[in-house]
């Protein structure tokens, strides 16, 4: 039988200058028909399905076995299958259990932070969709038991450590619901293929308008899917991906700096030199320069 694993543990001045800290972690096992919650937490982490409750923390909770129900004044009653991610901020009220005749495996971890702060408040996580079904992933699990393993014995420096894995857990969570939402393979196509003529033809004027033709689909649907997949517009990221080659190519002294502007398509030496600057903070020169150690 698996057993129940909790801890919770406090955070120096020092842990929290960093910007991430970890309040608590574990991973909980009910059984069909079993209660729930454990009363062995503390008195501020216990709850009622007939209270629920506010936490004055970030809390993040992987639903791996069995199923339950969750529910948030912001997000309202939502069903939590298998595979669900939940999150609470701090103040928000909530409250969830396993369903009595199936139980539930559950993994979570709470945390603290600026850094936390700027996740929740730039909005990567919506306060209106604190359930995130992203499906089973064994890689999420690892990470969850990454985090309780460095917790447990609280060695020297626990706290930050236990901190970066909660960050990359967070960019898997976010990852893999983003790709949830293109599941159904023909925006995938469309990015993957027009990626792929972006990289194919840094060098030539091949634009995003002809990439939307010869993919035969509209500029416009064309723009707003591979934004939505991507972050960013598809002209942004071709001069993204030409900034990167000319980067490489500023390793040549063969060429010289006006020669690379047009062998990768820019309209002029100083279109290329100003977008250079804006994306490296250097110019493309003293990039050279400093790349030979000059």
């Amino acid at each position: 039988m698996k057993k129940d694993y909790f801890k919770y543990v406090s955070a120096s001045e020092e842990d929290k200058l960093w910007g991430l800290y970890i309040a608590d972690a574990g991973t909980s096992h009910i059984l069909p028909d079993e209660p729930y919650p454990d009363p062995a937490h503390p008195s501020s982490y216990y709850f009622t399905w007939e209270k629920g409750r506010v936490l004055h923390e970030y809390q993040v909770l992987y639903v791996v076995r069995g199923a339950g129900v969750f529910e948030s004044k912001t997000g309202g009653i939502k069903p939590l299958p298998a595979g669900s991610v939940v999150w609470v901020a701090p103040g928000m009220w909530h409250r969830y259990k396993p369903v009595h005749d199936k139980g539930w495996d559950t993994y979570w971890v709470g945390f603290n932070g600026d850094q936390a702060d700027n996740l929740f408040q730039q909005g990567f996580f919506n306060p209106l969709q604190p359930v995130l079904q992203i499906g089973h992933h064994e890689r999420l699990v690892a990470l969850f038991m990454e985090i309780i393993e460095a917790i447990r014995d609280e060695p020297s420096g626990y706290q930050q450590e236990a901190s970066g894995i909660v960050m990359h857990m967070m960019g898997f969570i976010y990852s893999k619901w983003k790709e949830k939402g293109f599941e159904n393979g023909e925006i995938q196509q469309i990015v993957r293929q027009a990626k792929i003529l972006f990289l194919e033809n840094l060098e030539s004027g091949l634009n995003p308008h002809d990439v939307a033709m010869e993919l035969g689909i509209g500029y416009s649907r064309f723009r707003k899917l591979f934004k939505e997949y991507t972050g960013m517009a598809p002209g942004q990221y071709q001069i993204n991906l030409r900034i990167q080659k000319a980067k490489e190519l500023l390793m040549r002294p063969s060429m010289s700096i006006k020669e690379i502007a047009y062998s990768l398509g820019f309209e002029s030496n100083h279109y290329f030199t100003r977008l250079f600057k804006e994306k490296t903070g250097v110019n493309p020169k003293s990039y050279r320069q400093e790349s030979a150690g000059d």
